[in-house]
């Protein structure tokens, strides 16, 4: 019964198709003929090459950390002699392969002479979900912090301070989701494997972060960030904590940019290399003199372990320093950028003998 019902139906509608081409159905009412829009062509995965150039000449009077060659130190207290040197700071070249209408494949390489450096820096993949989120697998920077997290071509400084340099965790492996809400707040939350830049997962944990960054004013930004997680050094089977609390601002009127950060570890960090309890913070400013000048004051503090002191030497792993920038950089693009860079670096302990390390640094980079 039920195929028979089915049978007529079928039938039936084929009848009233027939009728109505044939004419012989009832007419209605004449509809608009509407042009034919041919259906969208499927998109195409396509390429686009971009690139980061940096090439840099360092004061010998900044001296060197170590007695095992005359490169000038990018940072710390420095107590032996070096030579002025000028290298590739950084070439960035940067692939990024537009897999469909929301989904792009990014991979950037990373060349430093300076360091002897050439290394895979970012591979991930970049998914844009609905009501404004954001995914990012892969290899990338952890989203901690403000100077860190920024690229080199948007600091105030040609070398960012010791803080940043020693607390933030840059690059690592993991997952990243991020969004923005309708009041200005945006937010990340990632899960990483904590061991850093191109490095095997070792330790029996995953580590976290989280930054949220908040309009407060008009020209104002305030965001907090914080880490949780543990790392095993090279050469150890130990598990050392990272605990990572972060607060930031950037302010901007006018000619004027004020920027500040503040972060407090209790665990590992790049300089220590213990668990240790350590504390830094910067303040800089940017002053638009003119269209394509600015000047620059910049100051940053940092201790990497606060419970120890080295009254002997000058121990860049356990006591405290401080430094102060005066710069000026020259735009021949701001959207870009490309731009030159002077800074003159005055490096003081605030811990152990003194030592006066100053010199000055001087930079040329463009993105393309």
């Amino acid at each position: 019964m039920l195929r028979r019902i089915l049978h007529c139906l079928a039938w039936a509608t084929l009848t009233v198709v027939f009728m109505a081409h044939a004419g012989l159905a009832e007419p209605s009412a004449p509809k608009p003929v509407e042009p034919s829009v041919p259906p969208p062509a499927p998109q195409r995965p396509t390429l686009e090459l971009g690139g980061h150039l940096q090439v840099q000449a360092d004061d010998g009077h900044l001296g060197n950390r170590s007695t095992s060659d005359s490169m000038p130190s990018v940072d710390g207290i420095t107590r032996f002699p070096a030579a002025t040197h000028l290298s590739i700071r950084r070439l960035r070249l940067v692939l990024t392969a537009h897999l469909g209408q929301d989904v792009d494949l990014v991979v950037q390489g990373h060349t430093d002479t300076r360091s002897d450096e050439s290394e895979l820096r970012d591979c991930y993949v970049r998914v844009d979900l609905p009501h404004d989120l954001e995914l990012l697998a892969g290899q990338f920077k952890v989203r901690f912090g403000r100077e860190g997290l920024a690229s080199s071509s948007r600091t105030m400084t040609i070398e960012r301070s010791d803080m940043s340099r020693a607390l933030y965790q840059e690059r690592d492996l993991g997952l990243n989701l991020g969004g923005r809400t309708a009041s200005g707040l945006t937010w990340d939350v990632g899960l990483f494997q904590g061991q850093g830049l191109n490095a095997g997962d070792k330790n029996s944990t995953k580590d976290a972060s989280l930054r949220l960054v908040l309009p407060a004013a008009r020209g104002l930004e305030v965001g907090v960030s914080g880490q949780l997680g543990t790392v095993q050094p090279d050469g150890s089977p130990l598990d050392v904590p990272v605990r990572r609390w972060g607060t930031d601002l950037r302010y901007q009127k006018g000619p004027w940019t004020l920027e500040s950060e503040a972060i407090w570890s209790q665990g590992w960090n790049k300089v220590s290399r213990t668990d240790s309890r350590a504390f830094g913070a910067y303040l800089g400013n940017t002053w638009t003199v003119a269209r394509d000048w600015d000047a620059v004051l910049f100051y940053d503090w940092f201790d990497p372990d606060l419970d120890r002191v080295d009254a002997r030497v000058a121990n860049n792993a356990v006591n405290a320093r401080n430094r102060v920038v005066l710069g000026v950089n020259y735009y021949l693009d701001r959207k870009a950028p490309q731009r030159i860079m002077l800074n003159y670096e005055i490096h003081r302990p605030n811990e152990g003998p003194r030592v006066e390390p100053d010199g000055w640094r001087l930079r040329y980079e463009v993105r393309f």
